[in-house]
């Protein structure tokens, strides 16, 4: 029975273990941004924000006020690069900014 739709057990079990290691990058990612958010984030941003999570490559920053939210929202590229450069991977691909009031 050759059916069109059948794939060979290889093949799925390589798609698998694909989806777990990358699974266990961003896991890996998750955990160093906030573990180490001191010294990956730049100074304006681990003065003024706490890291909430980074998920799917969304990272959600909490900010005291909605002004430094706003100020901040303008420099999120430089948060991105700092963080991606610092892991050598696109680990943060959005950043979300959030004011403690809105958590």
């Amino acid at each position: 029975m050759n059916h069109p739709a059948m794939k060979p057990i290889a093949q799925i079990l390589e798609s698998v273990v694909e989806h777990l290691v990358d699974q266990r990058q961003s896991s890996t990612s998750s955990l160093t941004v906030l573990a180490n958010w001191e010294t990956l984030a730049p100074p304006v941003w681990s003065e003024h924000g706490r890291p909430i999570r980074l998920e799917d490559g969304e990272l959600v920053v909490a900010l005291p006020d909605g002004a430094t939210a706003s100020l901040l929202r303008f420099r999120v590229g430089e948060l991105m690069d700092a963080i991606n450069g610092a892991l050598e991977t696109a680990a943060v691909t959005t950043v979300r900014v959030i004011t403690e009031r809105t958590r």
